[in-house]
């Protein structure tokens, strides 16, 4: 079964005092099973939904807090699905509702004040990895955009 693995941020340029500046963190959440996809939540009682999405949020929240990223005005996200196995590809933004708890869980955790296009520039997702044998997950990767 997966855990909640902080990994260290990305790191690019210098900061003020010559040393390296992070500029990017990555989240690889891995506990909660498969991304919830976009067909399935259709499918789900409004409150049933709600609970799920809620596990993803709390992971992200988790993870969020354990890599001390720092509170910012505005973020860019990219997330990628991975699935252990090959089966049942699914579209590149099925995992949407799944990256909504996880955006969510960035609110929690106090890394931006909401999750509204004020403070969220941009959501991209990429194609999932598939087949890879480690466990299902979402990665998010968490930037920070200009104003």
């Amino acid at each position: 079964m997966g855990g909640l693995r902080p990994e260290p941020g990305t790191s690019s340029g210098r900061g003020a005092d010559g040393g390296d500046r992070v500029t990017g963190w990555t989240l690889t959440v891995d506990c909660c099973g498969r991304p919830m996809t976009a067909n399935a939540a259709d499918k789900m009682h409004p409150v049933a939904k709600a609970k799920a999405r809620a596990v993803w949020r709390d992971a992200t929240t988790i993870l969020a807090r354990a890599q001390r990223i720092p509170r910012m005005e505005r973020i860019a996200v990219t997330v990628q699905a991975r699935y252990r196995t090959r089966r049942s590809p699914s579209d590149t933004d099925a995992c949407a509702p799944s990256a909504k708890g996880c955006i969510d869980g960035l609110v929690v955790a106090q890394v931006i004040p909401d999750d509204t296009h004020e403070h969220v520039s941009s959501v991209t997702y990429l194609a999932p990895l598939l087949g890879t044998g480690l466990p299902d997950a979402l990665i998010l990767v968490v930037e920070g955009a200009a104003s």
